[in-house]
């Protein structure tokens, strides 16, 4: 059995997991995503990496940042089609690089998420602010990228933060800012990690420090259950106050190590292997 793993770099987590990986196929290579392409043509579409043969991998792990959602999505479908397992499912990429669209998919599914309003201008900002009390946090993209993220704590912050709005953003966010403990859940299939910042109520912000924390089953279930509704076998979901606030394809495996004196990535590679093996 072969296994590969696909990334823009080979940081500290992809070689964690490559190491462990190693130990339960028999091949596991790296292919920097650089160098991946797709070939459309004759109605096939062919996955290119040099003269590597892609069909032989069983499986593929998969790390990119969120703006690269545009290729990563036929990417992933493809190795998909191809019974390739993989950690995503097609629109994974897009639902959880959209936060906008992550927070309606989340609340959809019936996953507690904070109290959020989206918009389309920012002339509605003001009006919107009725049904939310302060302090709100308000964020505004362009496209998929996050280009302002503020937290307010007044009408007069408030009025000031649209003044100060250069051009019109693509979509808008007001959200309730919630004040509690920030649980950082790392979901491995059914398996799930976690560490907490605390919330320094005098400082009015979190902790820097990871602590390794003990999850409620109830806490655990909306971890898997808010990976799922973004198509994700493997991530990362924060949750403050019991309420999901962001899910990402991405796992920082040395901060979850030392903050829980685990070897994660062995959890991953047995993950795959069953994946692949059906045990």
């Amino acid at each position: 059995m072969k296994a590969v793993l696909i990334s823009e770099k080979k940081d500290p987590s992809i070689l964690l997991i490559k190491e462990a990986m190693e130990k339960k196929f028999s091949h596991t290579g790296f292919i920097h995503l650089s160098r991946v392409g797709l070939l459309t043509k004759n109605n096939k579409t062919k996955i290119m990496v040099g003269s590597i043969n892609f069909e032989k991998y069983d499986c593929a792990y998969i790390n990119a940042k969120p703006d690269l959602t545009q290729f990563i999505e036929p990417l992933i479908d493809e190795i998909r089609q191809k019974g390739i397992y993989c950690n995503l499912k097609p629109e994974s990429y897009y639902i959880t690089s959209n936060k906008p669209f992550l927070y309606v998919l989340l609340n959809s599914k019936e996953i507690p998420v904070q109290k959020t309003t989206v918009l389309s201008s920012a002339n509605l900002i003001e009006s919107s602010m009725n049904s939310f009390d302060y302090p709100v946090i308000i964020k505004t993209f362009e496209g998929n990228r996050k280009t302002q993220s503020l937290v307010i704590d007044s009408l007069r912050g408030l009025k000031s933060f649209i003044k100060s709005i250069k051009s019109e953003p693509s979509v808008i966010t007001i959200q309730e800012y919630l004040q509690g403990d920030a649980i950082y859940c790392a979901v491995i299939g059914t398996n799930v990690f976690a560490y907490k910042r605390k919330w320094l109520e005098e400082k009015f912000e979190h902790s820097t420090k990871e602590v390794g924390t003990a999850l409620s089953d109830k806490e655990k279930k909306q971890a898997v259950d808010s990976m799922n509704a973004c198509g994700l076998d493997l991530g990362l979901v924060k949750i403050i106050q019991g309420k999901t606030v962001n899910v990402t394809p991405i796992l920082n495996l040395e901060k979850f190590n030392k903050a829980l004196g685990k070897q994660m990535q062995e959890t991953i590679a047995e993950h795959f292997y069953k994946k692949v093996t059906g045990d």
